[in-house]
């Protein structure tokens, strides 16, 4: 991270999204992606979104 006239510049992060299968029968029913263009095509496939999960680099 760099120092700028002592304010501190954090680095963007990567937003990872959770998704949850409503329809599946294992308990492992979540995804996780950082691509909008996937999560658009999971929700109009019937899964649910639960935000975002974290964020990454």
């Amino acid at each position: 991270m760099k120092r700028l006239a002592g304010i501190q510049l954090i680095a963007k992060k990567q937003a990872i999204y959770r998704l949850f299968n409503p329809n599946a029968r294992d308990a492992g029913s979540h995804h996780y992606t950082a691509s909008q263009t996937e999560v658009q095509a999971l929700l109009a496939a019937g899964w649910s979104s639960e935000n975002i999960g974290w964020y990454g680099n």
